[in-house]
């Protein structure tokens, strides 16, 4: 009688080869992991320098931006800083991605300096 040698066929090498891929990566991120991170927040530009505002009008307006033709006027009153209780306005629609804002919405803005002279 002969004795017949039995191969593993594709299914176990398939499970075996998942098996040390799942080994591979656990270790990797126990290598690799970060460890203790503690994100400081506001040493951004944006977060350090910005003050409250709040969107108290928005008009659209026809424009020739690469993105869009629809441009957007936004005015907002400061709520902090030392122009607090002034109202200052945001043009958006013509570099690409804006935030989409609705009037009352709570955002944060920074100065800007002036892109030509006699403007504010």
């Amino acid at each position: 009688m002969r004795e017949s040698v039995r191969r593993p066929g594709p299914g176990r090498l398939y499970v075996a080869l998942v098996a040390v891929l799942t080994l591979a990566t656990v270790i990797g991120l126990a290598a690799l992991w970060p460890g203790d991170v503690n994100p400081k927040l506001g040493q951004g530009v944006i977060a350090t320098g910005s003050e409250r505002a709040e969107v108290e009008r928005i008009t659209e307006f026809r424009c020739s931006g690469a993105f869009t033709d629809r441009c957007r006027r936004v005015e907002v009153a400061l709520k902090s800083g030392p122009d607090a209780g002034e109202t200052t306005t945001l043009e958006l629609g013509a570099g690409g991605v804006d935030p989409q804002l609705d009037v009352g919405d709570q955002v944060r803005v920074i100065k800007a300096a002036p892109s030509s002279p006699g403007m504010r």
